[in-house]
């Protein structure tokens, strides 16, 4: 999709209800480029490893991975997040749904606990733009707000 069609849509559907309909042009590329959205990004995986050294969170995942009496399923999970934290050059996405998924099992099998998930999505968590958020170029022109609503 072209940076004109994605900026026509946003203007035009206003999905989150910005009000750009009562804006005129600087007022809505002011209300594109001001820094309000929380985006999950992905991990990299050295900042992974620097959140699994923190509060036991690496030999918690460990002592799953290896306990005979957790179920194989949960083993698994434990098992793939331990090579996430240890493989260099991966990346942990939450916005996947598997992959919050898996979070959500060590949790509830109390493997980790809910501020171990809650500081993981901090880590994950980036405030950026509008315009970034639906990969708007900058900078914007009244030119290209007038082009859009047209």
């Amino acid at each position: 999709m072209s940076f004109h069609t994605r900026l026509r849509d946003e203007l035009l559907n206003d999905p989150l209800g910005r009000g750009y309909a009562s804006m005129d042009e600087v007022e809505v590329i002011h209300s594109l480029i001001e820094v309000d959205r929380d985006v999950l990004i992905p991990i990299r995986s050295d900042d992974l490893l620097a959140w699994s050294a923190m509060s036991g969170r690496f030999m918690k995942i460990k002592r799953a991975m290896e306990d005979e009496t957790k179920t194989d399923e949960l083993r698994s999970i434990a098992w793939a997040a331990m090579k996430m934290i240890e493989r260099d050059g991966t990346d942990l996405d939450l916005n996947l749904s598997d992959r919050a998924s898996m979070l959500d099992t060590l949790v509830a099998a109390e493997i980790l606990s809910e501020s171990d998930k809650n500081d993981l999505y901090t880590t994950a968590t980036q405030t950026v733009s509008r315009a970034h958020e639906l990969n708007i170029r900058l900078p914007l022109q009244r030119d290209d707000i007038i082009k859009a609503r047209a």
